[in-house]
C-alpha cells in the first residue's frame, strides 16, 4: 500500500471518529423523521447490558475492536484474501455488533477494512464447507445480523468506511449503513450472477433502494464493478 493510500485511510477513519456524534445526531434525526432508510434498524427488547472490549490487531484476529470514547472502531482483518469473510469472520461481526449495540457507553460505530480492499465479500470456499453440515451460520442470542435479514437489528448508528476492491457481500454490508463513507479509490461490485451465484444479503432490495432499478439491474446483471 503506498505511503498516500495509508494516509488517505486513516484520515477517513480520524474523520469518522472524530464527528461520531455528528453520525450520531444524523442518524436519530433520520429516525425522527421517518425516512425509509431507518427501516433496517429495530426494536429489541431484551437490552443485555454488557461491557465492550478490544480486539487488538494481530494475525489471529479476523475482526478487530478497538474504542475511541464514545465511538468504537470495527475492522475486518483477513488482508491476505482481500479480506473475503469466512463463517468465523462473519460471526465475528455479528457479535461485535451485538455488543456495541447492547454497550450503553458506545454511541456509533466504525466499519472498516484492514489492508488494500475493504473486503471482495465471502470466502466461497469456507462458506461451501460451511452449507454442508446443515448448521445456521448465527445464532439469534448474542448477535446481530450485519446483513440485518435477522430479526434482531442494530438500533445505533453505524458508520462504514470503504476503500479499494468492495465486492458482493462487501457491497451488501455497505448498504446497510446508516452512513457511508467511499475513498476515490473504491471499486464497487455486485457480481455474483457472472459466477451463477444469487445475490442474498440483501442487495436485491437495497441497491435498488439506495441506487435506482436502472444502476442496480446494470451492476446486477453485467457484474460490472
Amino acid at each position: 500500500m503506498s505511503l498516500s493510500r495509508i494516509f488517505q485511510r486513516r484520515s477517513l477513519l480520524k474523520g469518522a471518529a472524530a464527528f461520531g456524534g455528528l453520525f450520531t445526531f444524523s442518524a436519530f434525526t433520520s429516525v425522527a423523521s421517518g425516512e425509509e432508510q431507518t427501516s433496517d434498524r429495530g426494536q429489541q427488547p431484551d437490552r443485555d447490558v454488557v461491557r465492550m472490549g478490544d480486539i487488538p490487531l494481530s494475525s489471529a484476529a479476523k475482526v478487530t475492536v478497538e474504542r475511541r470514547g464514545e465511538i468504537v472502531l470495527i475492522g475486518i482483518n483477513r488482508p491476505y484474501i482481500q479480506n473475503r469473510l469466512d463463517p468465523e469472520a462473519f460471526v465475528g461481526l455479528a457479535k461485535a455488533y451485538y455488543q456495541y449495540d447492547h454497550d450503553p457507553s458506545l454511541r456509533a460505530a466504525v466499519l472498516f477494512g484492514h489492508g488494500e480492499n475493504f473486503s471482495r465479500g465471502i470466502d466461497v470456499n469456507a462458506f461451501q464447507a460451511l452449507a454442508t453440515t446443515g448448521r445456521p451460520l448465527i445464532s439469534e442470542r448474542g448477535t446481530i445480523d450485519p446483513l440485518a435479514k435477522g430479526s434482531s437489528k442494530l438500533t445505533k448508528p453505524l458508520v462504514e468506511v470503504v476503500h479499494g476492491d468492495t465486492w458482493n457481500m462487501a457491497d451488501e454490508l455497505y448498504l446497510v449503513a446508516d452512513i457511508r463513507v467511499a475513498s476515490a479509490d473504491t471499486r464497487f461490485g455486485q457480481d455474483e450472477n457472472t459466477h451463477g451465484r444469487f445475490p442474498g444479503g440483501g442487495s436485491t432490495i437495497r441497491f435498488v433502494r439506495e441506487a435506482g432499478w436502472g444502476n442496480a439491474m446494470r451492476y446486477m446483471l453485467t457484474g460490472d464493478h
